[in-house]
C-alpha cells in the first residue's frame, strides 16, 4: 500500500495522514518512529461519517505500511473509549499493557491501553 493508495497527505514531520472520500472522513498520525515499534495516534474521524469503517481503513494502511518499513505498529487508546478499543482489536492489534497520561502537576490524568500489532 503506498501513500496515494490511502490519499494520504503529510503535514511536514508532523506525519498526519487521512482518508478522503468525497472529502476528509477520517485522520491520524504516525507520532513517533523508534527502531522497533511506531505509534499510530490522534485517529479521528469526523462525526457524520462514523460507522462507515473509514478510520479503521487509515490505521489498517498506515499499519501495513509500518510492517512493510520493518516496524511494529502500536496505538494507545483511552481505555473509557470501548469503540476505539473494539476497532483496533478488530484489525489484529492486541493488548500489550497500560500507560498513564499525567496532567502537568503530576496527577494522573487517565488510564490508556497500549495495542501493538505484530504479523
Amino acid at each position: 500500500i503506498s501513500e496515494n493508495e490511502i490519499n494520504a497527505f503529510s503535514d511536514g514531520e508532523n506525519g498526519l495522514y487521512r482518508w478522503d472520500d468525497g472529502g476528509i472522513c477520517a485522520i491520524a498520525r504516525i507520532a513517533f518512529v523508534g527502531k522497533e515499534y511506531a505509534r499510530i495516534n490522534t485517529v479521528y474521524t469526523s462525526p457524520e461519517k462514523r460507522g462507515h469503517g473509514y478510520a479503521g481503513a487509515l490505521v489498517s494502511a498506515l499499519s501495513e505500511l509500518l510492517i512493510g518499513n520493518g516496524l511494529i505498529p502500536t496505538v494507545l487508546a483511552d481505555e473509557d473509549n470501548p469503540i476505539s478499543n473494539k476497532m483496533y482489536l478488530s484489525l489484529g492489534f492486541t493488548p500489550d499493557g497500560k500507560i498513564y497520561e499525567y496532567t502537568k502537576n503530576d496527577t494522573p490524568k487517565k488510564e490508556c491501553a497500549i495495542f501493538n500489532l505484530r504479523k
